[in-house]
Formats: C-alpha cells, sequence, structure tokens
C-alpha cells in the first residue's frame, strides 16, 4: 500500500542558523528511522516536494544526496527515491553507548571539554582568531590568489611537500631573519593549518603522556588545551603585571610554554633580565 509523504511532519525554520537543506536532511533521517517512512516507500521528486515546502531544488537535492550517501535512500536517474531496508533493531543513540556513557575515549572528552571561543561576522570580538575583516585587502588577496593557483599547476594537488610550499617556506625564512633576526633554513619551517595545528603537532612531538609543561599562568586556553589533550602534566607559571615568576616547579618540565614579546592575555612584555632567566634554567634542565 503506498504510503502518503507527511509533509505537514516537516517544519523549517528559515531564522535558523543551521542551513535549510540540514534541517531538512535530519527530519527526513528522522522519519526513516522512525519508521514513518518505512522502507521501500518512495518520497516524493526533489522538483515537488520544493514546490510543498517553498524550498529551492537545491536545497532538496542536497538533503536527498547526504541521505543517499549514508544509506538511507536509494536515488536513480527519473526515478522517486526510496527507503531502504533498515536493521530491525535501531542503533544506540549517536554519541552514547549502550550503558549511557559517552563514546569517546578519555582523550576525546578532555579536548571536547576544553573552553573554545567563536565570535559572530561584524560583531567585533577581543580574542585571538577575529581580525578585522573591514580592513582586510581583499581584492590585492583575490588577484595573489588566482595568480599563484594559475601558476601552480602540476604542484596544486597532491602531498608533494608535506611540510609547505617550498617558496613559501624560503619566503617566511627570509622574512623572519630580516623582521626577527631568527636564522633558520627553509627546510626548519612547517606550514600548519594555524596556530592551533601548531599547537596540536608541538604538544604530540615534544611530550609523552605524563610529561611536566610549565605553563602560563594566566595563559592561552589554545595551547593549554594542545597540552592537556596530548597527556601533559600542567604545572603552574605565575605571571602578573611585574613579569614572569621563575620560581622552579617541583618537577622539571619537558616543556616551558611562554609568549614573551607580547603576553597573552595580559599583554606585559618580558624583560631581559626575565628572558636570560628562563634561558638558564632551559638549558640547566636540559643539560
Amino acid at each position: 500500500m503506498p504510503v502518503t509523504f507527511p509533509v505537514q511532519n516537516v517544519v523549517l525554520d528559515r531564522a535558523a542558523d543551521e542551513n535549510l537543506d540540514r534541517q531538512l536532511y535530519r527530519q527526513l533521517r528522522d522519519l526513516i528511522e522512525r519508521r514513518v517512512l518505512p522502507s521501500g516507500s518512495a518520497l516524493p521528486s526533489t522538483r515537488i516536494l520544493s514546490k510543498d515546502l517553498g524550498l529551492g531544488r537545491n536545497t532538496v537535492i542536497a538533503a536527498y544526496e547526504q541521505l543517499a550517501l549514508e544509506g538511507f535512500l536509494n536515488t536513480g536517474h527519473r526515478t522517486r527515491p526510496l527507503v531502504m531496508e533498515l536493521p530491525a533493531h535501531r542503533p544506540p543513540a549517536r554519541g552514547k553507548s549502550r550503558s549511557g556513557r559517552s563514546g569517546l575515549s578519555e582523550r576525546g572528552r578532555l579536548m571536547s571539554e576544553q573552553p573554545f571561543h567563536h565570535g559572530r561576522p561584524g560583531v567585533t570580538a577581543f580574542h585571538p582568531g577575529l581580525p578585522d575583516a573591514d580592513n582586510f585587502p581583499f581584492n590585492a588577496w583575490s588577484r595573489l590568489l588566482s595568480k599563484r593557483a594559475k601558476q601552480a599547476r602540476g604542484e596544486l594537488f597532491g602531498t608533494y611537500h608535506v611540510t609547505g610550499y617550498p617558496p613559501l617556506c624560503e619566503a617566511l625564512a627570509r622574512y623572519l631573519s630580516a623582521s626577527r633576526g631568527v636564522v633558520c633554513r627553509p627546510e626548519q619551517i612547517v606550514v600548519t593549518n594555524g596556530a592551533q595545528s601548531a599547537f596540536d603537532v608541538l604538544a604530540r612531538l615534544l611530550t609523552d603522556p605524563g610529561d611536566a609543561v610549565w605553563m602560563e599562568e594566566p595563559g592561552y586556553y589554545g595551547a593549554r588545551a594542545a597540552f592537556q589533550s596530548a597527556g601533559a602534566r600542567l604545572k603552574s607559571l605565575k605571571v602578573d603585571h611585574k613579569g614572569w615568576d621563575f620560581a622552579a616547579p617541583a618537577v622539571h618540565p619537558r616543556v616551558i610554554f611562554v609568549t614573551p614579546s607580547c603576553h597573552h592575555p595580559l599583554g606585559v612584555t618580558m624583560s631581559v633580565q626575565q628572558r636570560l632567566t628562563l634561558i638558564s634554567l632551559a638549558g640547566l634542565w636540559q643539560a
């Protein structure tokens, strides 16, 4: 017996942050999982459903394609989508085990509990990672991207340069030498997808689970999260308006994390004497 599609059960919120295709996907998946749409039943064509819901056809196509990728629908050319056969028993709720505990590992749970900040476009926020888009040279940026993309050719795809595009590494080495006095070779530079990615790589390369890390307090939450997720034990390095308190911790740290040029979040600069003290301590413990 044919099943009438329960269009009245699909309620979309056009004011929500979630895209309409994701809302439609979630609600259709729920109808399928609850057997409101049983196996073998046909869904309306994308053209008909988009008309019934007042949506663009591409929105419905995107929702159907996601359901097909996950095995809920069988779609074919010039045929209506059919609901696939589902297991007799529903799987446990996503993210939870049968015991009710989270399905995450201990490291995953720790990572999910780390603080993070996100903003909204057009709203000024005083924390890292949110530059002033109004003053960004988008026109010049677009021209440079277009020029480089045309020149890249065969090097644009593939994992040929794992640590970074060689011309970029060379340019960075020259810039660091001129602006910071850092003497380094291009092959010593590793390009990452942002600062947090770099912290994650450094934490896993430099520390083993249980190693001590001397971490600024207060300090940058992103670096703290990376070291904690890697299994390090954090030891507080106190910072105030006078600077850093280098009273040695009871356990010699494997890593010392500082932001000496402009401390986050206090903004103080480490004095020359404090820098020499820090270098001396690091050299003593390394020996």
